[in-house]
């Protein structure tokens, strides 16, 4: 069978990303809430900074339409390495805010109440039950990206080995609407991620005074 040839660069960034991957799953049961709004924000802020690049990616595979560009297909693999290792933080919040639910919004106001900020400490007192109100949307935000990650991130990966499959033939048809359905499923990953870290805004907002 046909493979991606890549070069030694590309090997070594997938190694790196490969690890960082199993550092991130060793402290996986730390499935707490971040200590702060920025904090969460920072982990979505990252993964859409990784998710753009993968709709980048699939936008020029969609428009080829003779045999696969080596170099793309070597920049779809390490943009998918990216996703994974980039996303991995705001995809555990995710499964835990589902799992833990007013537990999770517990501890995240029990963070804001401990801040060493004096403000922040007596609007998370005062505001509780607006910011609970804005954690109720991000719960739910986080949940439906949970779920669209499970099928973009399989998309992507059966769309990663019909491309090794087809290294060096032309595109088919079956791979080509494999490209548009991970390209749809990523699409609704964005705009989820997008809902969150406006809500987040929203509850920074609460713990500032006018």
């Amino acid at each position: 069978m046909p493979s991606i040839h890549w070069n030694t660069g590309i090997i070594a960034a997938l190694m790196t990303l490969s690890g960082c991957r199993t550092a991130h799953h060793d402290v996986a049961v730390q499935t707490g809430p971040p200590d702060d709004i920025a904090e969460a924000r920072r982990n979505v802020t990252d993964s859409l900074t990784v998710v753009q690049p993968m709709h980048d990616v699939l936008d020029d595979l969609s428009n080829v339409g003779g045999p696969w560009p080596p170099e793309l297909l070597n920049q779809f693999t390490i943009s998918l390495a990216h996703l994974e290792s980039g996303s991995f933080k705001v995809r555990e919040h995710a499964r835990a805010m589902h799992s833990r639910g007013d537990a999770y919004f517990d501890e995240w106001q029990l963070h804001l109440s401990q801040s060493r900020e004096p403000e922040v400490h007596q609007l998370a007192s005062e505001r509780h039950q607006a910011l609970q109100h804005s954690f109720g949307i991000i719960q739910q935000a986080s949940q439906r990206a949970g779920e669209a990650f499970k099928p973009f991130l399989s998309d992507l990966h059966a769309l990663r080995r019909a491309l090794e499959s087809e290294a060096t033939s032309n595109a088919s048809d079956s791979t080509k609407e494999l490209i548009r359905k991970a390209r749809s499923e990523g699409q609704k990953v964005r705009s989820e991620l997008v809902a969150i870290r406006r809500e987040l805004d929203t509850a920074a907002s609460k713990l500032t005074r006018a």
